[in-house]
């Protein structure tokens, strides 16, 4: 059907977007722990060593396993910011993700690595 095609154009797109801006680097690295450190954020994927590295440095962010497909998406509408680290993001987290994102219009940041200076500038902008 159409609409089927139009939602698959739509996670078409949502993947290029994913892999375009989780690539670019920043031109500089300018923000620090502390800019973002009392911020509602929402962090999604990831393996469970670069999850646990950031629960500690910042206790107060959210994180969800990666194989938690059952999260309360509640925590998505709390949030300032849904950070993705699509390198160990599953599919449904992915869409369960994108799912409740579709409903309330809040921007996901896209990552695709582990560096903890590309993560803090990614959530500073």
């Amino acid at each position: 059907s159409s609409a089927k095609n139009k939602e698959l154009n739509d996670e078409s797109a949502i993947f290029n977007e994913i892999i375009d801006a989780a690539g670019k680097e920043p031109e500089t690295y300018s923000a620090t722990a502390d800019d973002v450190k009392d911020l509602k954020v929402l962090v999604l994927g990831g393996s469970v060593s670069w999850q646990n590295h950031i629960s500690k440095l910042f206790p107060k962010f959210k994180i969800v396993p990666v194989n938690d497909c059952d999260f309360d998406k509640a925590l998505i509408d709390s949030a300032d910011y849904v950070v993705f680290n699509w390198l160990y993001g599953g599919h449904g987290l992915f869409y369960r993700l994108i799912n409740r994102i579709r409903s309330n219009s809040k921007n996901i940041i896209y990552i695709g690595n582990n560096n903890e200076r590309f993560f803090i500038q990614a959530i500073a902008g």
